[in-house]
């Protein structure tokens, strides 16, 4: 007898058919039954009901009449809840999109749904490290995406925001911190965009605020970061409570809470946060790549917080040894873990002395430099240091020094790759503190000459950046790439160096490294033989050549002792002998008080502010002159460095490290009967940002100088205070010497020079044009913003630049960006009489400033400011430099060195061509050392 349907709604009666056909008659039935099912979700808001008709589509078969359409409509609920951003939700959404896609005549708007459900899907696999996921490739498929959806502009806004984080992958992929910063931008933008549509929609907003504690954290600006974070979860408090994510937001407030409570304050101790963190960990719903990124910050903060409490790191390994564990094959986290846990197990070590420990840290850290494949990983130097410093603790000295220069490689690489200045300094930050803990390891070791190389490769990396950009044409056609270089020149000249693609960027410094790379342009090896210049300092070899063509005796680098202890020390690179290595116990911190002679802030010219606050300035000067006899220059003078014959000057290049930089090393003095007895009486004493720099000034052609000049004189800012010394000097310096050059600026009369007033595009054009002849002289304000972000470094923006007429700018990054990449006449000798132009404002071992801007824009030899100097015996000195130059034949180094030893002389003689409104100046000046020994020399 034929049953009866039961009683109830549509859904239960056409479920009881389902029942009582044949398979094979099922289809059409169960179509009904998910169409009824999507109904009440629709209506009744019931995501249960969603699941059972997504649970009936997925039976039907291929062939069922109006499967593609409902595939449309149930694609668009999925996509509506929001929640496509795991595997299993983008899975059922690309399985839905391929029933759609096969619809011969698909519903209106839905193959567009379909483009977004893909963009999504590769967001996805991007952030889960799916197997044969390319960046590069998901880039052109979304610009392919944009197209199809450029009439609906709330779906092509969906795809932009996956194309800026796809791009924002890639930038931490590839470690690429001006991309990151460039992302920022456009996320705002798009954020302003979107919720100008749908004033709720804040995904674009998290989005741009994300990116940006993203790249404030990687150049080291913890504030900032904090700042864009506090914004994120400010956003989180006006979500509804059923927000999708809302949850995900809380999430961030309770991992970030505590990490930057610890950066404020890293003897915080905060169980409650340490807590929550593990907590967050153990939530119920975390996929397994979530919960291993949320062990990971756990263990790692337990891991930084633990100081003397052993249960708390022990924790802290447990944790990291879970997340690798946890971790997805695929996860592209999961050499950071390893790292991260190899680091942990080392610490406790060091602590505890059980040799298991050090056994199984050196095999986590192995394991995660085997999985990174190539030093041109981002992480390369985060593992390569702590498994260097691994092989010490087991007595393997010289596989640890190799390990840990393979490091410093991968901070060189990562230099290369920046598109300017700000990103190299960010890429850059922990260079220089890896070079000197491997060079305090070399020279323990005996290894001085390993150690000058580990010492100069954490040395000048925006600098060397910028040098290799410069001649990147040639090289790409001498290596059998002339297109390559032709789509150089060309992306160089439609939007500078700095804008030039990232794509573009990365295959050429792989091609010049002789690096294998895949699609996404990631390296598959290390770099081939011929990659030493891009990545390595220059072989003693080369040093000493240099020397020997430039005329010097010695190279000498002054390493501090840690802050908490140990000897600094002094690494010696004769001309024509090897490296030595000499322990300097007294070299540590330059003596408190002394900041760059006491007027770093101060303008040149005199007046009752400047004078107070020199007076107090010139007590710490002579401190730490005396200081700096007595720890270095002493010893160096009176032992390490041979006597010349016939009682000749010994010629020295000093690269001082670390703060030692601010010191004006050429007024070490020692007590005399009678006064003082300065080192540059016994020494000719130049300086170089890195012994890289050496070289290619030793080996470009010399410049002759042939009476051409641009002279800049006091322009009028409208801001800045004038400079009636520095005029007159910069006058004096044009009519007596250069008449045949260009004179800018104000004129002795306080108008306006003929030539120009003295723009930044007038010097510039100058300077490009070939205009400038081969001296410049720029007698006028400069400006150092140091004291920001990470080691002293600014952060972003223009560290050091000039001050020119109507206040306009020349900053040491656009300088180094416009010459690097620009043919121009070869300038024989820069002056920068400025304030603070020799001082670099992006951490002390950057070296980076205005004087090394032109020094690696082509300048043979600069000579600059460590301080902001005093107007008139400023003038008085450059007088005279431009004088031994011109009128006795003088090199610049030479030139300086007389100059500055006839400021100390009680019987100066005054030249009679000097003018008479400088005789007076030169005639009365004190001999102070904060009116000479301020200027120096870098270069040939």
């Amino acid at each position: 007898m034929f049953e009866q349907p039961p009683s109830g709604d549509d859904v239960t009666r056409t479920a009881w058919m389902i029942a009582q056909v044949p398979e094979a008659e099922q289809g059409p039935w169960r179509l009904m039954l998910s169409w009824l099912l999507e109904r009440r979700f629709r209506e009744e808001s019931d995501l249960a009901a969603l699941q059972a008709a997504l649970g009936e589509f997925a039976q039907l078969p291929e062939d069922t009449p109006g499967r593609a359409k409902l595939a449309a409509v149930l694609l668009m609920d999925v996509f509506a809840l929001g929640n496509l951003d795991d595997e299993d939700a983008v899975g059922l959404a690309m399985f839905l999109a391929g029933a759609v896609l096969a619809d011969p005549a698909p519903l209106p708007g839905s193959r567009e749904v379909c483009v977004v459900a893909r963009a999504n899907d590769l967001l996805v696999a991007a952030q889960r490290g799916r197997a044969g996921f390319s960046a590069q490739a998901a880039l052109a498929e979304l610009d392919e995406m944009a197209v199809v959806v450029r009439d609906h502009e709330e779906l092509g806004m969906i795809v932009e925001m996956v194309r800026l984080a796809m791009n924002h992958h890639l930038s931490r992929v590839a470690g690429d911190h001006g991309l990151a910063e460039r992302l920022v931008a456009e996320a705002a933008g798009l954020g302003e965009r979107m919720s100008a549509g749908a004033p709720d929609n804040i995904e674009a907003a998290v989005l741009a605020l994300t990116l940006d504690a993203y790249a404030k954290m990687t150049r080291g600006d913890k504030p900032g970061a904090r700042e864009a974070y506090d914004k994120l979860l400010a956003v989180a408090e006006q979500l509804p409570p059923d927000h999708p994510q809302r949850a995900d937001l809380a999430a961030l407030r309770t991992a970030m809470t505590p990490l930057f409570s610890l950066m404020e304050d890293p003897d915080l101790d905060d169980p409650e946060g340490l807590a929550a963190l593990r907590e967050l960990a153990d939530a119920p719903g975390a996929g397994p790549l979530e919960r291993a990124l949320r062990l990971s910050a756990s263990g790692a903060l337990k891991a930084h917080t633990a100081g003397d409490r052993p249960e708390l790191l022990d924790e802290a390994v447990a944790e990291l040894a879970e997340a690798v564990r946890v971790a997805p094959e695929q996860d592209p986290r999961a050499s950071f873990y390893r790292q991260q846990l190899g680091s942990a197990r080392l610490m406790r070590y060091e602590r505890s002395g059980h040799a298991d420990d050090l056994v199984v840290a050196t095999a986590d850290l192995e394991h995660a430099r085997t999985s990174m494949r190539t030093a041109m990983h981002r992480l390369w130097p985060q593992v390569c240091m702590p498994l260097a410093h691994a092989y010490r603790l087991a007595g393997r000295a010289a596989l640890s020094r190799d390990t840990a220069l393979s490091g410093l490689r991968g901070h060189a690489w990562s230099a290369l790759l920046q598109s300017g200045a700000a990103a190299a300094a960010a890429a850059a930050q922990d260079a220089a503190a890896n070079a000197i803990d491997t060079a305090y390891w070399c020279a323990a070791d005996g290894e001085a000459e390993t150690a000058a190389r580990a010492l100069d490769m954490g040395r000048g990396l925006i600098l060397h950046a910028a040098t290799e950009r410069r001649a990147i044409p040639e090289r790409l056609i001498e290596l059998g790439e002339p297109e390559l270089a032709e789509r150089w020149r060309a992306a160089v000249a439609s939007s500078g160096v700095d804008e030039a693609p990232a794509p573009l960027r990365h295959h050429v410094m792989t091609v010049l490294a002789g690096i294998p790379v895949d699609a996404d342009g990631v390296a598959l090896d290390s770099p081939g033989a011929g990659s030493a210049r891009l990545l390595d300092a220059p072989d003693p070899h080369e040093v000493r050549a240099a020397l020997r063509a430039l005329g010097m005796d010695a190279l000498v680098y002054l390493v501090p002792g840690h802050p908490g202890g140990g000897t600094g020390f002094a690494v010696v690179v004769p001309a024509d002998e090897p490296a030595t290595a000499l322990m300097l116990p007294g070299l540590r911190d330059v003596p408190a008080g002394f900041v760059s002679g006491g007027t770093r802030d101060l303008p040149r010219q005199a007046g009752p502010e400047r004078d107070v606050v020199a007076a107090r300035g010139r007590a710490g000067l002579d401190d730490v002159c005396d200081w700096a006899w007595r720890v270095a220059i002493g010893p160096l003078l009176e032992g390490a460095l041979p006597a010349q014959p016939g009682g000749a000057l010994r010629r020295v290049v000093l690269i001082p490290m670390r703060e030692l930089t601010l010191v004006p090393w050429h007024a070490a003095r020692q007590a005399v009967a009678g006064g003082h007895r300065y080192a540059v009486e016994q020494a000719v004493f130049s300086y170089a940002p890195s012994a890289r720099l050496l070289c290619d000034a030793a080996w470009a052609p010399e410049v002759p100088l042939d009476g051409s000049a641009l002279v800049l004189g006091d322009p009028a800012t409208g801001t800045a205070p004038e400079l009636p010394a520095a005029r007159a000097e910069a006058l004096a310096v044009y009519e007596a010497f250069y008449g045949q050059g260009v004179y800018l600026g104000r004129a002795g009369t306080g108008g306006t020079a003929p030539a120009g007033a003295g723009t930044r595009r007038e010097v510039l054009d100058r300077l490009l044009d070939g205009t400038a002849g081969t001296v410049l002289h720029l007698a006028c304000h400069g400006v150092t913003r140091a004291g920001e972000g990470v080691a002293g470094a600014v952060t972003g923006g223009e560290s050091s630049y000039l001050v020119l007429a109507g206040g306009e700018r020349l900053s040491a990054e656009e300088l180094v960006g416009v010459l690097a990449t620009q043919a121009r006449r070869p300038v024989a000798v820069s002056v920068l009489a400025a304030c603070n132009s020799g001082v670099s404002g992006r951490g002390h071992d950057e070296a980076f400033s205005v004087a090394t801007a032109l020094l690696a824009g082509g300048s043979r030899a600069v000579v600059s400011t460590l301080w902001s100097v005093p107007d008139a015996p400023t003038s008085a000195l450059m007088f005279m430099f431009h004088h031994y130059l011109r009128r006795e034949g003088c090199r610049p180094l030479d030139a300086l060195h007389r100059a500055q030893l006839w400021m100390l002389a009680p019987d100066r003689q005054v030249p009679e061509e000097m003018p008479e409104e400088l005789r007076a100046v030169a005639r009365h000046a004190q001999a102070g050392v904060d009116g000479w020994a301020g200027f120096f020399h870098t270069g040939r």
